[in-house]
């Protein structure tokens, strides 16, 4: 028989010429040596799981400082508009003064938001706007949880900077 041959799973497809075709079909080949052969053996799955661990251990520390980060340039921005906020409200103030939130107020946030006509939403520090002795405003963001907790970055009437205290995740 001369012809060529195509084959599909167990079916072996013979075409001959004159365009008849003739089905063989043939015993299934695979032992189960040829299929471990292909396979992958638990040692090499092993390793690979190693080596995805090292890899996960190497990067989670990583990840979590920029996430960390993040949240501080967040609140440095919050502050700085914090900043350009009080000196418009001091320009359009009557009497000159800044505006600064008193203790009794419950939600800052909302009070900062309202007053100074900006929109702070950040769940990971609290605001506050302080009077200062000599008629200013300091304006501080602590933070609320994780490796920094309740340490502050403030601003203030005469620096148009951010001061932040000693955090090894902040950086300084």
């Amino acid at each position: 028989m001369s012809g060529f041959r195509i084959t599909f799973g167990k079916r072996e497809n013979v075409f001959l010429p004159r365009g008849r075709l003739y089905c063989i079909r043939r015993p299934l080949r695979y032992t189960l040596s040829t299929i471990m052969d292909k396979a992958l053996s638990f040692i090499e799955m092993m390793v690979v799981l190693i080596i995805v661990g090292i890899l996960a251990a190497l990067a989670v520390p990583n990840f979590s400082t920029v996430l960390e980060m993040n949240k501080i340039r967040t609140a440095e921005v919050n502050l700085k508009a914090i900043y350009n906020a009080e000196k418009r409200f001091k320009l359009r103030d009557q009497e000159q003064k800044y505006y600064t939130i008193d203790e009794s107020v419950s939600d800052k946030i909302d009070a900062i938001n309202r007053n100074l006509f900006l929109r702070i939403n950040e769940p990971h520090f609290s605001y506050d706007i302080r009077n200062t002795s000599a008629g200013g405003y300091v304006a501080v963001a602590t933070r609320l949880g994780g490796p920094c907790a309740q340490k502050t970055m403030s601003i203030s009437n005469d620096t148009a900077s951010v001061k932040k205290d000693s955090c090894k995740k902040w950086g300084n």
